[in-house]
């Protein structure tokens, strides 16, 4: 019991942290003319600021551990759950016009 509060904790702390989206600076996304690619920080700041706000951690933190441990101990044979904080951050900067790859 100890061993699994000890992996929810080092879960939580790992959830402000993990995502990371990997974005296209090069390229224009088709609904707008010109590149978006100058205002990415501050629409980085921004989308990370908004996921973090529209997501609940006590949610969140067991389906980081059931995707990277308890997946990993059945050989990733089980589905993975979808994680909302990367989802809102990732949506959030495709609608800011920004060619987000992962």
């Amino acid at each position: 019991m100890l061993k699994l509060t000890i992996l929810m904790l080092f879960g939580l702390i790992l959830t402000n942290c993990m995502y990371q989206p990997k974005i296209d600076t090069a390229g224009r996304s088709g609904t707008f003319d010109s590149s978006q690619a100058v205002q990415i920080t501050n629409d980085l700041q921004h989308c990370e600021h908004l996921a973090k706000q529209n997501t609940n951690t006590l949610v969140e933190t067991p389906k980081y551990v059931y995707n990277y441990y308890v997946r990993a101990y059945f050989l990733y044979l089980l589905p993975e759950r979808e994680l909302t904080f990367p989802s809102i951050y990732k949506k959030c900067m495709e609608n800011r016009g920004h060619s987000v790859l992962k």
